[in-house]
């Protein structure tokens, strides 16, 4: 989804709409039973978010030990979505035999918003249209063309991108680094409207030793995939087929993860 300059992925619209209907649900009934149910429903929500992320930092803490700041960004996505939502649940048990008349809203809320959050998942898996590597021929710096589609038979992380774009620059040591280190993945780096002086100018200034980094002047891998902002990072396992999406900056734990499970599919 698109709002101006603002890229948001689907799942991160769904997930806020699912929080504001626990808010909406926890505070009408807050006011039926005449219970303040705001600080604790922050947190019940604080545990939750505690609860999904700090296995997931546990299980990839090799990679956050040289940044350990990193740990708080959740902006890289990285939460267990089960141990979460058992997080929330404890704590608003926890809570509710504190505080008199808290446990309905509380509990009906959470039920909610993860009813809607799940059902919303459930749609958007079932409406995807099957993507795979399109049929696209794009230059290389060398100027030697590479058809996309023809990638298939190892698992592909394509990576869309820009120089101008920070995010990009950011990810790009760590997509430099996981390249170099899975030999078992192809990653491919097109670059999105840019001139191949800009491009190598970029990389040599940032002393970027990337592979396969392909030319797209006319954005159309942009319109074959659909993506609809930068960085976008596209997982396809060695089938040619679309296994996940990244909008926004990808994180050393977050690749790693998700070609975890590109590992375990084949």
């Amino acid at each position: 989804m698109k709002l101006g300059p603002l890229v948001f992925s689907s799942k991160l619209v769904l997930l806020l709409a699912a929080l504001v209907l626990v808010f909406v649900i926890a505070s009408r009934l807050g006011r039926k039973h005449c219970v303040e149910v705001e600080k604790p429903l922050w947190i019940v929500l604080l545990a939750g978010l505690l609860a999904g992320r700090i296995p997931f930092v546990v299980s990839y803490r090799e990679m956050y030990l040289g940044a350990p700041w990193s740990m708080l960004d959740i902006r890289d996505g990285g939460f267990n979505a089960a141990t979460g939502i058992a997080g929330a649940l404890i704590a608003t048990f926890i809570l509710s035999r504190y505080v008199r008349g808290l446990r309905k809203p509380l509990f009906v809320a959470l039920l909610s918003g993860t009813l809607l959050w799940g059902a919303g998942n459930a749609v958007l898996l079932s409406s995807q249209p099957e993507t795979r590597l399109p049929a696209i021929a794009l230059s290389g710096l060398d100027g030697r063309p590479l058809r996309i589609d023809q990638l298939a038979g190892k698992p592909v992380v394509l990576n869309l991108w820009a120089t101008w774009c920070p995010p990009c620059r950011r990810e790009m040591p760590v997509l430099q680094q996981a390249q170099q280190a899975n030999p078992d993945f192809l990653f491919v780096f097109a670059n999105q409207g840019e001139s191949a002086e800009a491009v190598r100018s970029y990389m040599a200034g940032e002393k970027l030793k990337l592979e396969n980094v392909l030319l797209d002047p006319k954005g159309e891998l942009a319109r074959a995939t659909g993506t609809v902002g930068m960085p976008t990072t596209l997982f396809f396992d060695r089938h040619g087929k679309l296994a996940a999406t990244r909008v926004g900056e990808v994180s050393a734990a977050t690749l790693t993860e998700r070609m975890k499970a590109l590992r375990a599919e084949d």
